[in-house]
């Protein structure tokens, strides 16, 4: 096979996988409502929402954490508009990962497990893309990052990360949420206590 073939082939490759990625968000926005009627603030993109956490943080704070997630976005996705940048996004192996283990874990766990995507500010931030919220106990689980690159220094920066998180003090959040079992599971926003 010549260059170019290939090249040919990587390209129809990676449409395939960015056209399965956007099957598996359309199934996540059709899940999505039935967990806001639960109380659990997400967008279509099953990410926790900022915006509902008024109460905890104010409209500066979160405004600033809004502004955090632009500038990063900028950084890495320079020139690019949001909907570019979503659109970029879905052409990489993690996005790619996160969105299918999101919706597996949903799909598998969703009678015992609220699972979500962290917000965008702690997916940058603190290196966060899921949070599992135990029904049971009320309790987050965990909150984790996958490790998918599979470029050799990109994936010893990333291990190393997280295997100095996982033996500090784990995974931060700001935008968490947790279950008040004793109210019959109403959704707390925010750390749990």
């Amino acid at each position: 096979m010549y260059g170019a073939e290939r090249a040919l082939l990587a390209k129809e490759e990676l449409q395939l996988r960015i056209e399965k990625a956007k099957k598996l968000l359309e199934y996540l926005a059709s899940e999505a409502e039935a967990l806001r009627k639960d109380g659990v603030s997400i967008g279509d993109d099953f990410r926790l929402s900022p915006d509902a956490y008024g109460e905890i943080y104010t409209d500066e704070q979160r405004k600033q954490d809004r502004e955090y997630v632009a500038e990063m976005e900028a950084k890495y996705y320079p020139g690019l508009s949001e909907d570019e940048i979503r659109e970029s996004e879905l052409a990489t192996d993690g996005t790619q990962f996160e969105i299918l283990k999101t919706a597996l874990f949903h799909k598998k766990l969703k009678g015992q497990f609220i699972v979500v995507r962290a917000s965008r500010f702690d997916d940058i931030l603190n290196g966060v893309d899921n949070v599992l919220v135990d029904r049971r106990t009320g309790k987050v689980v965990c909150a984790f990052d996958e490790v998918s690159d599979n470029v050799d220094i990109d994936y010893r920066r990333k291990r190393a990360k997280l295997d100095n998180q996982n033996t500090s003090e784990g995974a931060q959040l700001k935008y968490g949420l947790s279950l008040d079992v004793a109210s019959g599971g109403k959704v707390k926003l925010g750390l749990q206590t």
